[in-house]
């Protein structure tokens, strides 16, 4: 039996550029379905030219690819505003927790001590929410891993650069290197190229309609928004991972041993930084 690798026909990183075709497709065909005078009036036009069919394709698809990327650029703005909306909330939750929650918290418990009365577990496991979040439990456990990841960049650029720490007086600021080496992938920082092209495809198919009044129903309405409001919850996951200290610190651990997985060049041994 013969099995195929589909990922070994394309290159590395080629999806996220043909996933631009997904939205425009699915914005010429929501409009040519739904609206045949409109693409009537635009094949007459075409027309003229005296142009054959494969050309007329290619044009289709050169437009599909430019709109389905403009499209794709409008997500992009939209995660960039997820990116900031993510790191005020984060900061204000840490204000409200100190300033209103843990004081009500600690005076519902000690109304609770001073009756008697046993504490619901639901409530230590609050304080200990609360705690973790506002009093250093995140800066604790972002000092672990960033000890982990200086452990980890110190070996790969001993074992794989042949840079040794103690023998470089002229590097001042160390970290340089560390953080360097630890390269995030492009679905780290962006997130998954489907989920962002699906996301797309919801906002084309609200423009569609717009160009198509056929396309104005309830079904095909519902649809456009279940694309985007799953696209909006993929852009809150991924402005938690790059924002999150903690999450942002655990991908760099997991950079960092990608980059131990990879071949080693010839003759990095050799490389020395010389003081």
């Amino acid at each position: 039996m013969v099995h195929i690798d589909l990922s070994n026909l394309l290159p590395t990183g080629a999806f996220n550029y043909v996933a631009a075709f997904l939205p425009g497709l699915f914005f010429e065909s929501s409009v040519a379905l739904a609206n045949p005078t409109f693409v009537g009036k635009i094949a007459m036009t075409l027309s003229k030219y005296s142009l054959n069919q494969y050309i007329n394709c290619g044009i289709a698809l050169f437009l599909a690819f430019v709109i389905g990327n403009g499209f794709m650029m409008g997500v992009t703005l939209i995660q960039w505003f997820f990116d900031r909306f993510y790191a005020v909330g984060f900061f204000l939750r840490k204000r409200f927790y100190l300033r209103s929650l843990i004081p009500a918290l600690n005076s519902f418990m000690g109304k609770r001590a001073k009756a008697g009365r046993t504490m619901p577990s639901w409530v230590v496991e609050l304080q200990e929410h609360l705690h973790y979040y506002a009093y250093g439990g995140i800066e604790e456990d972002q000092k672990e891993i960033n000890g982990c990841l200086g452990m980890l960049a110190s070996n790969l650029l001993e074992t794989k650069y042949a840079i040794k720490r103690e023998e470089s007086n002229a590097i001042q600021n160390w970290w340089i290197l560390y953080i360097t080496l630890a390269t995030p992938t492009p679905e780290e920082v962006r997130g998954n190229t489907f989920m962002i092209a699906t996301h797309a495809a919801g906002w084309s198919g609200i423009v569609a309609s717009r160009l198509a009044p056929t396309l104005s129903n309830r079904y095909y309405l519902s649809f456009s928004i279940l694309m985007i409001v799953t696209g909006f919850f993929h852009d809150f996951y991924v402005a938690r991972n790059t924002i999150n200290p903690i999450s942002l610190g655990l991908a760099n651990v997991r950079g960092m041993l990608r980059e131990f997985r990879k071949p080693q060049k010839p003759g990095a041994q050799k490389a020395k930084i010389e003081p």
